[in-house]
C-alpha cells in the first residue's frame, strides 16, 4: 500500500487556502471596484490565520523561505525534503488559483468586456494581479525599481520569518494551533499594511509563483512572465533571500535554545539552580526529546552546563 505523506498533504492544503482566500479578496475588490487595499491585508491575514490554525497540527511551513529558514536550523532536514515542501506549496496555490479562476469565471469576463480588453497584464484594467503581484504604479507614473522591490520583498519576509521564529522558538510556552495561527496572521497583516504597497508583498514564493503559471495558462499568456522587465523573479527568490537574513537575525540576537549532542533542549526559566539540581517539573517535561526521556535529556544538560549560570546567557 502507497504511504501518503501527510505532510505534503498539509503544505498543499493551507497553500490551498491561503491563495483561494487570499485571492479570491483581490478578486472581489478588482471586479466590483469596491472595498480597497485594506480589505486584500485582511483578507490574506485571515486566509494565513485560518490556514496555519489548520495545518499545524501537521505541518504549516506553507512558504518556501519558512521552510528554508527551517532548513537552515534544521540539519535533519534534507534538500530533497526541502523540494518535496516546495512542491507541495506551489501545487497547492496553483489549485487555489485555479478554484479562484473558475469562481470568477464570469466576473472575469464580464469585467473584460466592460472594460474593452482582454485578459490584460498592466494598465488601469489589468486583473492578472487577481492571481499573482506586481509593482505599483507610483504617483509620477513609472513603478518602483527592482532594487526597492527586491528590498521590500526580503525585509517583509524577513520581518515574517524572524516573527515565526519567536512564536514557535521552543523556549518559550507553545503555543495551541488557533493561537498560532491568529498570530502568524498578524504579522502578516503588519507586513502587508507597512511594506505591501509597492510590490503587494508576496513573501512567498509559492504563493505567488502557483497562481502566475495559472494566470499564464489561463488567458493572461508569457507576459505574466515578461511584465516590467521580467519582474517575477523578484517574488521568486527575493522572499528567500530576506528569509535566510531573518534566519540569522533570529538565531544570533534572540535564540534562546540551545543544542547538546545534537538535541535541542529548551529552558523555561532563565537561571537554574544547577548546585541544588532543582528544577521545576515544568521545565523538565520541556528538556525531552519527544520520547519521553527526559532524565537522560537532563542529565545531559547538567554535565555541559556550569554551576549557578543561565544556558541562555
Amino acid at each position: 500500500m502507497m504511504r501518503v505523506d501527510r505532510e505534503l498533504l498539509s503544505e498543499g492544503l493551507g497553500m490551498f487556502l491561503i491563495v483561494l482566500l487570499g485571492d479570491g479578496s483581490v478578486a472581489e475588490t478588482v471586479l466590483s471596484g469596491q472595498g480597497g487595499i485594506l480589505s486584500i491585508h485582511l483578507g490574506f491575514a485571515v486566509a494565513v490565520t485560518i490556514a496555519v490554525t489548520i495545518c499545524a497540527p501537521v505541518s504549516a511551513h506553507l512558504n518556501p523561505a519558512v521552510t528554508l529558514a527551517i532548513c537552515l536550523t534544521d540539519k535533519t532536514m534534507s534538500i530533497a525534503r526541502v523540494l518535496q515542501l516546495w512542491l507541495a506549496q506551489v501545487v497547492g496555490a496553483f489549485l487555489g488559483a485555479a478554484a479562484v479562476f473558475g469562481l470568477y469565471y464570469e466576473a472575469l469576463n464580464d469585467f473584460d468586456t466592460a472594460a474593452g480588453v482582454s485578459r490584460a497584464v498592466v494598465g488601469p484594467n489589468a486583473t492578472a494581479d487577481i492571481f499573482a503581484t506586481y509593482p505599483t504604479t507610483l504617483p509620477s507614473g513609472r513603478v518602483p525599481s527592482m532594487a526597492t522591490c527586491i528590498c521590500s520583498e526580503a525585509v517583509g519576509t524577513a520581518v515574517l520569518v524572524i516573527g515565526v521564529f519567536a512564536l514557535t522558538d521552543r523556549a518559550r510556552e507553545p503555543l495551541e494551533p488557533a493561537w498560532l495561527g491568529f498570530m502568524v496572521g498578524q504579522l502578516v497583516l503588519a507586513v502587508g499594511l507597512a511594506l505591501g504597497w509597492q510590490t503587494g508583498y508576496a513573501i512567498n514564493p509559492a504563493r505567488d509563483f502557483g497562481p502566475r503559471v495559472l494566470s499564464a495558462f489561463a488567458g493572461w499568456g508569457a507576459e505574466v512572465f515578461t511584465a516590467h522587465h521580467h519582474y517575477f523573479l523578484i517574488p521568486m527568490f527575493a522572499p528567500l533571500i530576506g528569509g535566510g537574513v531573518g534566519t540569522i537575525v533570529y538565531k544570533q540576537m534572540v535564540a534562546t535554545s540551545v543544542a547538546v549532542d545534537n538535541v535541542d533542549f529548551v529552558v523555561q526559566h532563565r537561571r537554574l539552580s544547577m548546585e541544588s539540581n532543582v528544577i521545576p517539573s515544568r521545565t523538565r517535561r520541556r528538556y525531552s526529546w519527544g520520547d519521553g526521556n527526559q532524565d537522560e535529556a537532563m542529565a545531559l544538560l547538567m554535565r555541559d552546563s556550569p554551576p549557578s549560570v543561565s544556558v541562555n546567557s
